[in-house]
């Protein structure tokens, strides 16, 4: 157990990390186009991209928090009367986590891989 707890925390930390830079490589790449005077229209979507994920990453984040400390027990996750009552074990947990990285950084087509 305190095995996957270590592997909840590091997930956290990465996934905090990667969801803090992601907007900002967004943002570095809309201005690159922006400043090159390539596509405009592209520059702007890309700005509010960043301006998306960086919202979508913070309410991601606060749910994966929200899991890891039920998975945990912790009474706080206990009293949020908004958790789903299907994601309550580690493995739905680690699913809804892997959910989440997948729509965050593996879906955006305006940045080339």
């Amino acid at each position: 157990m305190e095995q996957e707890d270590n592997l909840l925390d590091e997930l956290l930390r990465e996934i905090a990390g990667l969801l803090n830079e992601y907007p900002k490589v967004i943002e570095r790449r809309a201005a690159t186009i922006h400043t090159e005077g390539k596509d405009p229209e592209l520059a702007q979507k890309l700005f509010k991209a960043a301006d998306t994920m960086r919202d979508s990453g913070n309410l991601y984040l606060t749910w994966a928090k929200h899991f890891a400390a039920l998975a945990d027990g912790s009474t706080d996750a206990h009293r949020m009367r908004t958790r789903p009552r299907t994601l309550t074990s580690k493995k739905s947990f680690l699913f809804a986590l892997r959910f989440c990285y997948n729509a965050a950084f593996h879906k955006c087509p305006t940045i080339p891989r």
